[in-house]
């Protein structure tokens, strides 16, 4: 991908939801009071309902294969077919907040002026990335089938779900079934502007480069997993939880710290149950709470090597932990490193065969101390309790 189309892209990220002026053949339509504007709606099989998703990798689809739909959309925002027909271009579903067809000019839409109605055929599961990731804007539930994996490219910056769904493996969601996402530098992300709830069961998630689940949104928004397993994750951490503001088709970077202070309000709720985190080698930890709401039941946590933490909570993050295991964990720091602002609301933890410089298992910051901010020598500015885990044979 050049950087003049990197720059074109961000330019086009840049533009408001709202717009006093459009087009003449868009007033048209809207005098008519009738956005839909073909004699012949495309079937259901027209690249029309489909959709670049964010962080795919060239060739993007440009236009559609119904030329009139294709003119109808571009001609009232160009951007479809010179650029990338993504999500605004096929229409964003009702239930969002900016309204279900296009935020960057309004009413243009395929949605809208090439007549999809509400609901296409669906299929009985998901094996293809595209209809997966179109599902997430039209589905209340979205099933993989059994034994697929969706290999990410490595510059693919996350799917972004953009309404409240559950996605599950096979019809169960169980992770027998074999479901995994593999690759990408984010696999999952969670926009700051969506306030959704998502679910997910039965899915492993291999391999990021970045963070395998993104949970930037708003404190409002929720997200759960249940029988999910993480493995060889390499960037900075396997469950990155930050709030923090950016526009839909755009992704900044980010610099990754516990000490954030960038983040002016508190972060989203993660559930996680019967879950394991294994083999990751994050630069900052396994997971990274910053000002969030962290709730794990009967997880665990074996042969990580973390160059911080395997769990870090700061900024006044809540961490509730019940009947976890951490076998093996090998940190810079501790196992679990929790601010002192942060709160620890339950405690049933077990380990064996952990270390850290600091602390083998759990440390807790005292007030006024430094942890954080200490760049030589942590003896001196940072102070707290190193609590011992239970043995997991007692």
């Amino acid at each position: 991908m050049t950087s003049k189309f990197l720059i074109l892209l961000l330019l086009k990220d840049a533009v408001c939801y709202k717009h006093d002026e459009y087009t003449s053949y868009f007033k048209k339509q809207m005098e008519n009071n009738n956005q839909c504007v073909l004699d012949e709606v495309p079937d259901e099989n027209s690249t029309c309902w489909n959709f670049n998703a964010i962080g795919q990798g060239s060739p993007l689809q440009k236009g559609c294969d119904n030329e009139a739909c294709s003119e109808a959309v571009c001609g009232c925002d160009p951007y479809c077919c010179e650029m990338s027909w993504d999500l605004a271009c096929r229409g964003y579903d009702k239930g969002l907040d900016h309204e279900k067809d296009n935020p960057f000019e309004e009413g243009c839409s395929a949605q809208l002026l090439c007549c999809l109605k509400e609901t296409l055929p669906e299929a009985e599961c998901s094996s293809g990335l595209k209809y997966f990731t179109s599902g997430l804007d039209t589905m209340d539930e979205i099933k993989i089938c059994s034994n697929t994996v969706f290999v990410l490219e490595d510059n693919f910056t996350g799917v972004i779900p953009h309404r409240n769904i559950t996605i599950k493996c096979g019809d169960e969601g169980l992770s027998s079934d074999n479901c995994t996402f593999v690759g990408g530098e984010y696999q999952f992300l969670f926009d700051s502007e969506l306030k959704i709830n998502v679910k997910f069961e039965g899915i492993y998630f291999e391999n990021s480069t970045g963070a395998g689940i993104a949970a930037w949104g708003p404190p409002e928004s929720s997200v759960s997993f249940t029988d999910c397993h993480w493995k060889n994750h390499i960037g900075y951490d396997a469950v990155d939880i930050l709030y923090q503001t950016r526009l839909s088709r755009r992704l900044k970077q980010w610099p990754r710290s516990l000490q954030n202070t960038s983040s002016s309000q508190f972060s989203m709720s993660t559930y996680f149950e019967d879950c394991s985190f294994s083999h990751n080698r994050p630069d900052i930890g396994v997971i990274l709470n910053v000002g969030g709401k962290l709730t794990m039941k009967n997880c665990h946590f074996h042969s990580n090597i973390a160059s911080g933490v395997t769990i870090g909570i700061s900024q006044e993050g809540f961490l509730n932990m019940t009947d976890c295991n951490f076998l093996n964990n090998k940190n810079y720091f501790s196992t679990i490193f929790l601010d002192q602002t942060s709160l620890l609301e339950t405690f049933d933890l077990r380990g064996q065969e952990n270390g850290g410089l600091v602390c083998n298992d759990l440390f807790q910051e005292a007030s006024n101390s430094q942890c954080l901010e200490a760049t030589k020598s942590l003896e001196n500015s940072c102070n707290g309790t190193c609590i011992q885990f239970a043995n997991i044979s007692t």
